[in-house]
């Protein structure tokens, strides 16, 4: 069966982004979301980012925001009541020794995001070179529960390839 390249990522019931460029991010973290019908938690990097190119985000539902209307302007112009972004769960951020890490495109040597649509786990493995030229391993699973609402949970491991050491 032959398949055009718009979604060669689409394999089965996973969806696969090898080594994404950064403009593919924005729509990889939206295709990746975690949610379970109370929250929902974008396919964003865990570690920081110096570049602005994640979007790092978690929504749950009957939490609004209800933007303030600009002075001078009538009420009835206001915006809207949106969903509200509630506070990250997930993020993470290492120091390899030799400086803080962060998820820009300058430290990441590889980069394999899969999500498993059949499990709902979203599984990423990616290969970091710090400025000291310490090479890191990690490898997260995340999901939201469907059988909790309320819990998200992540498994975050790291490994250090050529180099040993303490990590915090």
């Amino acid at each position: 069966m032959k398949t055009d390249n718009s979604t060669s990522h689409l394999r089965e019931w996973t969806i696969v982004a090898e080594n994404p460029k950064p403009e593919q991010l924005a729509y990889f973290e939206s295709v990746m979301t975690l949610g379970n019908g109370l929250l929902g938690v974008r396919g964003s990097r865990e570690e920081s980012v110096g570049l602005g190119v994640s979007r790092p985000m978690t929504l749950m539902a009957e939490v609004y925001d209800q933007p303030e209307c600009p002075a001078g302007m009538s009420s009835r112009y206001r915006s809207p009541s949106r969903l509200a972004p509630v506070p990250n769960p997930l993020f993470i951020d290492f120091d390899d020794g030799s400086g803080p890490m962060s998820a820009n495109e300058g430290g990441i040597l590889s980069e394999t995001r899969t999500l498993d649509m059949k499990q709902g786990i979203l599984e990423r493995v990616v290969r970091y070179k710090g400025k000291g030229g310490r090479i890191t391993q990690i490898v997260s699973r995340r999901l939201v529960s469907q059988a909790r609402p309320h819990a998200v949970a992540i498994r975050y491991s790291l490994t250090p390839e050529n180099y040993s050491g303490t990590v915090t």
